[in-house]
């Protein structure tokens, strides 16, 4: 599943992260009403939500040392 995520670009990712969290709130609502059977529900939407937000980490991580990565290419030029 999370290899299919990882296909998504950055702002798909954020898109879907903020409908999961709109879902699970909407789910809670749904749970108190006794309207909601399914309660393993909640698990799946909360995994989904930490796998995405793992891969916007992991691209950030990726962004920053590539930064990185060209600020030193940039500053041994100068010396």
């Amino acid at each position: 599943m999370i290899k299919d995520l990882r296909g998504y670009e950055t702002q798909e990712v954020k898109n879907m992260i903020i409908k999961l969290k709109a879902k699970l709130l909407e789910n809670r609502f749904k749970l108190v009403q006794g309207e909601l059977t399914n309660t393993a529900i909640f698990k799946e939407t909360r995994r989904t939500i930490a796998q995405l937000l793992t891969i916007l980490r992991e691209r950030n991580e990726k962004l920053t040392a590539k930064d990185w990565q060209h600020y030193k290419e940039i500053s041994d030029k100068k010396e």
